[in-house]
């Protein structure tokens, strides 16, 4: 959950957010999410009944052990303007709130997400929309300063069935986020550790699930045994 990109500033330091679809479904709540969809699931086998998973699924977020951090390299990158939403992390052990927030931005129109208005969410939306041509690190400096989402997000890092570890700990666990891009046709790995989207290829409505399943493992599952997935459906 290191962070990888900042700026000249020390950047702050959150506690690590648990891996929990009912804690998670509180804290969209929390942002500004209104109404019973969509909501967080776990995804407990990424290649037997997947068919149980409520459809429609809009977004896939994969919990992971980093084990030797991954070189930073632009080649396999495509342009943020390919999704509606992606920004860069710069605050430490951040990166469970990253994930959530480029499942939720991302189909926010895709699954008719209702946005309470004044919350943390429609902050966020504002910018996005009054600064299109923002960078990601722009993005970020943004949302640094939300205090409203630093403040959720510290309640609820403290509210999961495990004992969180201090803000300051250098933990080996990450978030990402899979979701379609703008087109609905392509397969997109969001990570704010990364320069920008990364596309690993087609997929579609239908096929989504079982697609980024299969991206999971190939990329993630050899890295450790203790990897989790939830879906973001309805």
């Amino acid at each position: 959950m290191a962070r990888v990109l900042g700026s000249v500033h020390p950047r702050p330091n959150w506690v690590p957010l648990e891996s929990n679809p009912d804690l998670w479904n509180e804290y969209m709540h929390e942002l500004g999410v209104e109404g019973e969809r969509p909501f967080f699931t776990d995804v407990l086998s990424l290649t037997e009944a997947l068919e149980t998973v409520p459809q429609p699924v809009h977004a896939l977020v994969v919990c992971f052990p980093l084990g030797e951090r991954e070189p930073i390299s632009p080649v396999t990158t495509v342009q943020p303007q390919v999704c509606y939403y992606f920004c860069a992390q710069t605050v430490n052990n951040a990166c469970g709130t990253m994930a959530l927030l480029h499942a939720l931005l991302n189909n926010r129109e895709r699954a008719s997400i209702r946005i309470r208005p004044g919350s943390v969410l429609a902050a966020l939306i504002a910018q996005l929309e009054e600064s299109p041509e923002a960078t990601p690190l722009e993005r970020a400096d943004f949302l640094e300063s939300q205090e409203a989402l630093a403040a959720a997000h510290t309640a609820f890092a403290s509210a999961g069935q495990t004992v969180a570890p201090p803000a300051e700990a250098d933990t080996d666990m990450h978030f990402v986020a899979l979701v379609r891009d703008c087109s609905g046709q392509r397969l997109l790995e969001l990570d704010g550790r990364k320069r920008g989207p990364i596309d690993h290829g087609t997929t579609s409505g239908d096929t989504f699930l079982a697609d980024a399943c299969a991206l999971v493992r190939e990329k993630f599952v050899q890295r450790g045994p203790y990897l989790t997935a939830m879906a973001l459906c309805g």
